[in-house]
């Protein structure tokens, strides 16, 4: 009865991806191994490995990063012990406990309005699983930043830096009260396209140029773009699966 009453508590203690220094654990070898090397985290508390990984080279080069960036050691634990940490979630053997991620202030972005580039903004994008997956995306394809609006957006949590498989640390993404507002400045400036993406449009992504600096806006899961968004679009396109073999 108290081994098992033993075994309750330690799983109530680290029910909410429990973190000794107020921040958060981050877990995967590729999310962990960002977050050290893009140094973009305010504070680095400790790295916790599994004792199978720390034996691996993977293992070994982490060791060697994190006590660079920390003076620190890693804590060896079993893997039972990761898992109760982070609820059984994925880890392959790695947690970082660090400071959580922020998103940027808008002003620097409306800063470099006519500097160029192509942005991706979301409206409202909940899911953490597509967010970290846009994110990989647009970091493969070195898009500029990433714009959010205040509500209903998803967080920047450790799920979407595991789901972007680290790419969240890797790029800026803005944060903005009112969505539509920005879109309408950035419109109205006069040198940005602000393109929306619609089931019912009849232009083809294939006839989107991008020699003008260009906004791409990306719609809710299930309502697509909301319709404040979409009224500040210069034009909507219907993205098309061979647009993505050109």
């Amino acid at each position: 009865y108290r081994k098992n009453l033993s075994f309750l508590t330690i799983k109530r203690v680290y029910s909410r991806n429990f973190s000794l220094y107020g921040g958060e654990l981050v877990y995967g070898l590729q999310p962990v191994f960002a977050a050290l090397s893009a140094k973009k985290r305010k504070k680095i508390h400790q790295l916790y490995l599994a004792e199978s990984v720390a034996r691996t080279k993977q293992g070994r080069v982490l060791h060697s990063i994190f006590t660079d960036l920390t003076g620190k050691e890693p804590v060896v634990e079993s893997k039972n012990r990761l898992d109760l940490k982070v609820e059984g979630k994925h880890h392959q053997g790695v947690l970082l406990d660090c400071s959580p991620l922020n998103f940027e202030p808008i002003l620097p972005l409306k800063n470099r309005i006519n500097n160029g580039g192509l942005y991706i903004a979301l409206d409202q994008i909940q899911d953490p699983q597509n967010f970290g997956a846009i994110v990989r995306t647009a970091v493969f394809f070195g898009i500029e930043g990433i714009v959010v609006g205040e509500t209903k957006r998803c967080p920047l949590t450790p799920t979407v830096a595991k789901s972007s498989s680290g790419a969240v640390e890797f790029i800026n993404i803005y944060e903005t009260v009112s969505l539509p507002q920005f879109l309408k400045e950035s419109r109205e400036n006069g040198s940005w396209l602000v393109v929306g993406t619609s089931l019912k449009s009849d232009v083809s992504s294939n006839d989107l140029s991008l020699d003008k600096n260009t906004i791409l806006v990306l719609g809710n899961e299930g309502k697509g773009l909301s319709p404040a968004v979409s009224r500040e679009c210069s034009t909507c396109l219907l993205y098309t699966s061979d647009a993505a073999d050109d």
